[in-house]
């Protein structure tokens, strides 16, 4: 199980590497690590904090339901057709 931490600076940890943009979150994108991000609300913090508050916001308004990661997948912009160990950088 991985744990994730808001660093003291605007970075988040996926896959192990502190990530500070969203291309780099992208770059080092693991689906179960953002999932449990979003459920901590770690994900929304780190939006905030990078000055991405559309984003910060949309994430505000999906319901927990069976379509989670579609929701997810917009507000960042992936790929939804791609599996998740494949998700493509639009």
């Amino acid at each position: 199980m991985c744990y994730h931490v808001v660093t003291g600076g605007d970075d988040m940890l996926m896959r192990g590497k502190e990530v500070s943009s969203l291309y780099e979150l992208k770059q080092n994108f693991s689906i179960d690590e953002l999932i449990y991000c979003f459920y901590s609300g770690e994900l929304e913090i780190w939006f905030r904090q990078i000055g991405e508050y559309d984003m910060a916001d949309k994430l505000l308004t999906i319901q927990r339901n069976a379509y989670l990661l579609v929701k997810i997948y917009e507000v960042l912009g992936l790929n939804k057709d791609m599996l998740p160990s494949q998700c493509a950088i639009n």
